[in-house]
C-alpha cells in the first residue's frame, strides 16, 4: 500500500500543481448598455510576460454570444481579454481589437461579460444661417474636427451606438472662434441612422 501511494502522491501533487496555474474565463459578449448578445464575436486572450503581452487564444462567440477561454502556461502573470464585431468600436477594418479593456491576474477562474459599443450612423445636415466664416464639428469619439464653409452640407459618420453623446460645435469668425451656446446632444441608437440638424 505504501508503494502505491508512493507511486501515485507525485502524480496528485502534479495535477494539482497544474490545475492551480490554470485561468479558466467565461462569459457572454453583449451590446452596450443592453442584454442583447452579439453572436459571432471573435474574443481574445492575451497574456502578459515580463510587461509584453502575446494572443494565446481565441475562439467565436456562440448563438447567444457566450464564450470559453483557458489557459496554462505558468509564464503569464496577467492576462488581457478582449472581443471584436465588425459592426461594433473600432468599425474600421482590423483584424485583432484595439482596447484591451478587460484584464485580470493570473491564475483566475471566473465568469467575465464583455460589452462592445454598437455601431450607429450620425447624419448631420450644416447649414449656413450667420456670417460666420467657418464651422467646426468635432466628433468626441473621432480623433479630428471636421471644418466646412459650404453653406449647405451633409456629412454621414459612423459613431457609437446605444448611448447620449455630446456634439460640439463652433462657428469661426474674422477674429474668433465661438463656441454655440448649447453643444448638441443626441442618443444614437444601434444600428440606426440618426438626423441631426446644424444651423451655423
Amino acid at each position: 500500500m505504501k508503494k502505491l501511494l508512493c507511486l501515485f502522491l507525485p502524480l496528485l501533487v502534479f495535477s494539482c500543481t497544474k490545475e492551480d496555474h490554470i485561468s479558466r474565463v467565461h462569459g457572454v459578449v453583449y451590446n452596450l448598455n443592453s442584454t442583447d448578445p452579439i453572436p459571432g464575436a471573435k474574443v481574445y486572450i492575451a497574456g502578459e510576460n515580463n510587461g509584453i503581452f502575446q494572443i494565446v487564444d481565441s475562439t467565436v462567440a456562440d448563438e447567444e454570444g457566450r464564450y470559453i477561454l483557458s489557459n496554462d502556461e505558468p509564464k503569464f502573470s496577467r492576462y488581457n481579454l478582449q472581443a471584436f464585431s465588425p459592426n461594433h468600436a473600432p468599425w474600421y477594418y482590423v483584424s485583432i481589437p484595439i482596447n484591451w479593456g478587460y484584464d485580470f491576474w493570473s491564475p483566475y477562474k471566473g465568469p467575465m461579460d464583455i460589452y462592445l459599443v454598437p455601431r450607429s450612423w450620425l447624419r448631420i445636415r450644416a447649414v449656413k444661417v450667420s456670417n460666420a466664416e467657418a464651422l467646426f464639428i468635432n466628433p468626441i469619439w473621432d480623433r479630428f474636427p471636421v471644418a466646412t464653409t459650404a453653406d449647405d452640407i451633409t456629412f454621414l459618420w459612423a459613431a457609437p451606438g446605444n448611448q447620449e453623446l455630446v456634439l460640439p460645435c463652433f462657428r469661426e469668425y474674422t477674429d474668433s472662434i465661438v463656441g454655440f451656446r448649447n453643444p448638441i446632444i443626441y442618443y444614437a441608437p444601434a444600428f440606426d441612422t440618426i438626423d441631426v440638424l446644424v444651423e451655423w
